[in-house]
């Protein structure tokens, strides 16, 4: 996707907020770049002082999908992952923690969930490497729909935006779908 160019309607942005990350930053870049239907890789690192921009930086120097933006100081989370979101023209965006490990087919198949939709947050089956649930990526806000208005229309980023969101520490995401839902709007949650 170059510039001027109009993004893919089925393009995804991966966007990765960093602080320290050197322990796991590679082995998420590598699984990212291999993920499919990722256009564009955008980490946003918080003033690390350890190695992850190295990291970064090489994996950008083999990729063009893969820039970042180094803050000089740290701004915290929600910041980083606006200033991501920014800098990137994919109608889908991937917010992924550095330490979370995507299958090749994983963003794809969340996409598919999502396909004919209005904008929405969707969140993935975390589990370990012997399969194993994560429970606290599990959420359970009192008002979905008003967290909803604030992740899709964050202040500064005009036009609402589909978000793909990936995060919790040390955990592999499995390209299996959830056997149930549990929200409550059932007939009208893709999958219903």
């Amino acid at each position: 996707m170059s510039a001027g160019t109009p993004p893919d309607a089925g393009a995804i942005a991966a966007v990765i907020a960093t602080y320290q990350s050197a322990s796991t930053i590679d082995a998420c870049l590598q699984r990212l770049r291999a993920a499919e239907g990722v256009a564009a890789i955008r980490v946003v690192d918080n003033n690390s002082n350890d190695d992850t921009l190295v990291i970064v930086q090489r994996h950008a120097a083999h990729d063009p999908r893969v820039r970042f933006i180094a803050n000089p100081d740290n701004p915290g989370f929600a910041v980083a992952c606006n200033q991501g979101a920014r800098a990137c023209g994919a109608p889908w965006l991937a917010f992924v923690n550095p330490d979370c490990m995507v299958d090749p087919d994983t963003l794809l198949r969340m996409h598919a969930l999502a396909a004919g939709a209005q904008p929405m947050l969707l969140g993935a089956d975390l589990v370990d490497e012997a399969g194993s649930r994560d429970a606290a990526a599990r959420r359970r806000d009192p008002d979905f729909a008003a967290m909803l208005r604030r992740v899709l229309l964050p202040a500064g980023l005009g036009r609402p935006r589909n978000a793909l969101a990936l995060a919790p520490a040390r955990w592999t995401l499995r390209s299996r779908p959830t056997t149930a839902c549990r929200c409550s709007r059932s007939g009208q949650c893709p999958v219903h």
